[in-house]
């Protein structure tokens, strides 16, 4: 039997989100990726918190500088399943 499908809700409305704050930019830019790895592992940050914090900055900056013409409409989502995968045990890369 296959496991349930991951809610598709908002990145903050999921109960597995709660408590897990979303990184501000700098923090991010000051992390390498065996630090996102770490944070991941301990559930200090989420693959949602994580895209969130990025699309905040790019429709934050773009108002100015219009570089991004697109976006994956469903990158929340696609976030929302890792995270909901993790949960129950399944870690990828």
């Amino acid at each position: 039997m296959d496991p349930p499908s991951p809610p598709r809700a908002s990145a903050s409305s999921g109960p597995f989100l709660e408590g897990v704050r979303k990184p501000t930019l700098h923090e991010l830019q000051d992390m390498t990726l065996d630090d996102l790895q770490r944070q991941f592992e301990s559930s200090e940050l989420t693959c949602s918190k994580l895209v969130e914090t990025q699309l905040d900055y790019i429709y934050t900056l773009n108002g100015r500088i219009q570089a991004v013409t697109d976006l994956d409409p469903t990158a929340m989502h696609q976030a929302d399943t890792l995270d909901w995968e993790r949960l129950n045990g399944s870690i990828r890369g």
